[in-house]
């Protein structure tokens, strides 16, 4: 069985601004400042947690009761593959060399095998025995210098709409629409 993938820390920066999100809803009095950064937060979720898309680069783990041939992370984009512990059969954790596994990165999941010639060790048969850490979010929204510019134009929108929809009820009609199409635009593993 896979586990959801979890956050380990959180992101550093969001995909939309403070600035973008006032100049969308029309406000400029920096009491609404604590509101807006909650609602801009809220819709990241909302967004992240509909699609599997992760928006802005942070650590995450998903973990699974045993290994199989090809392990499947349904969220992504994946930057890279951090580590990978198993519980071994004396209940010892075990964490593999990178060199005992390969891994590719689908556009919004990525996929971990056993190196060419290996195969999986044996795991202990208990939940959560398999465990993977890695980085998933947009490029570049991480790092040293973090920017969200390459976090695509129609999902900035669809925040800014769900901002202005938390933000007024009112837009909930206006944008309703607009915002499922785009989310569901980008799901992950299943279908919209």
């Amino acid at each position: 069985m896979m586990n959801k993938p979890v956050q380990l820390a959180a992101p550093v920066i969001e995909p939309i601004t403070l600035a973008e999100a006032r100049a969308d809803v029309k406000v400029d009095l920096p009491e609404d400042d604590a509101r807006l950064q909650r609602e801009i937060r809220a819709a990241r979720e909302q967004f992240e947690s509909e699609t599997g898309v992760i928006l802005t680069s942070r650590p995450m783990r998903i973990a699974f009761d045993c290994f199989n041939g090809e392990i499947w992370i349904p969220t992504g984009p994946v930057l890279s593959i951090d580590a990978l512990r198993y519980v071994d059969m004396a209940g010892e954790v075990q964490t593999l060399e990178p060199s005992a596994y390969q891994w590719r990165a689908g556009i919004y999941e990525a996929y971990v095998r056993p190196a060419y010639g290996r195969s999986w060790p044996q795991a202990r048969p208990q939940y959560d025995s398999v465990q993977i850490d890695f980085t998933a979010g947009w490029p570049g929204t991480g790092g040293e210098s973090p920017s969200a510019d390459l976090v695509p134009g129609n999902i900035k929108q669809a925040l800014l709409w769900l901002v202005a929809k938390y933000f007024d009820d009112s837009a909930a009609t206006a944008y309703g629409d607009g915002i499922d199409r785009i989310i569901n635009a980008y799901k992950v593993g299943r279908v919209a």
